[in-house]
């Protein structure tokens, strides 16, 4: 009976372990995917920035 509890301690601390590195990597591919949105973001100023001024060059 020992034996048994001891197993289903190690098979549950061994799911928790899987289940936290398995949030660990959505939390990494998450904030990846936010990064990469943020990046987004600035590409999309600069173009805004540059075709502002281009379009004021032209006005004058």
């Amino acid at each position: 009976m020992a034996l048994g509890i001891l197993d289903d301690v190690i098979f549950l601390q061994t799911t928790v372990e899987t289940d936290i590195k398995a949030v660990e990597k959505i939390e990494i591919r998450f904030f990846l995917r936010f990064l990469g949105f943020l990046s987004f973001l600035q590409e999309i100023e600069i173009l805004a920035k540059n075709s502002s001024e281009g379009s004021m060059e032209e006005d004058f």
